[in-house]
């Protein structure tokens, strides 16, 4: 067996390449960086309109957190304690982020409700559980 070293070949073709690609490589960078500074100027522009769709998606996001949890803590079959749990908390989480920081009364209000019954959840499942 003889210890060949390896031809430079596949050196100068990967240096062929990367010579290539490196302008459009940093001509595709450039343009990625103008749009994200477009992104962030027009999400500065609009950002209460933002932040009003954002709470509104925590909210339902919520809300389907707490109708899983309600699901799980209902049916007959066993109960995932670790999961259901954490679906209550972090839903109870959102609702008090919600509450705090919505600029729409009916919101805050809705999102202080479904918060309590996150609550309640806990405290179910606490007892069944216990």
């Amino acid at each position: 067996m003889s210890s060949a070293a390896p031809s430079p070949e596949p050196r100068a073709f990967t240096a062929t390449v990367a010579a290539t690609l490196a302008p459009a490589t940093w001509t595709v960078l450039g343009a990625l960086g103008r749009m994200l500074a477009a992104l962030a100027r027009a999400a500065h522009r609009h950002r209460v309109g933002l932040a009003a769709i954002v709470g509104r998606g925590v909210f339902w996001g919520a809300l389907v957190s707490w109708c899983a949890a309600a699901v799980a803590l209902v049916g007959g079959a066993a109960i995932d304690v670790d999961a259901t749990m954490t679906r209550f908390v972090l839903g109870a989480a959102a609702c008090a982020v919600i509450t705090v920081s919505a600029s729409a009364g009916r919101l805050r209000w809705c999102s202080a409700l479904l918060g309590a019954l996150h609550g309640m959840g806990v405290l179910v499942l606490w007892l069944v559980t216990r």
